[in-house]
């Protein structure tokens, strides 16, 4: 079983695209990736889309099992956040990730014509796993 997707549940929203068919999801300001046991890395995509708008850089900080991985900054450039994970603990199933962005915001209020409202931090691609 796994958990539904919901922004209640793991932070994030639905699957969106690019024009270029980029596919990425929105985080609010605090999400949770699962990942399957026996994954050891992470390769997660992050980005702002701040292109000629007042939104500045923002920090993105990951933890896993409650351990500080780092923060890295994020503009609008696609920064890869990689992350070594711990080898799971039987009986375990999955990892956990949890991800912190600085601050959210309202599409809306900074691109001409949006009439997005919801509280968006991030744009996050297509996690690549390693195991």
């Amino acid at each position: 079983m796994s958990p539904p997707d919901s922004p209640a549940v793991d932070g994030f929203y639905g699957w969106e695209a690019l024009e270029d068919g980029t596919r990425f999801r929105w985080t609010g300001q605090y999400v949770s990736l699962l990942v399957a046991a026996d994954v050891m890395r992470v390769e997660i995509p992050v980005r702002l889309p701040t292109d000629g708008r007042s939104i500045r850089s923002m920090g993105v900080e990951a933890r896993i099992g409650g351990v500080d991985e780092g923060r890295t900054m994020v503009d609008a450039t696609w920064t890869i956040v990689s992350l070594r994970l711990p080898d799971g603990a039987p009986p375990a199933r999955t990892k956990r990730i949890d991800i912190r962005v600085d601050r959210v915001w309202k599409p809306a209020l900074y691109i001409a014509g949006s009439t997005d409202m919801r509280s968006v931090g991030v744009q996050v691609g297509e996690v690549r796993l390693f195991r």
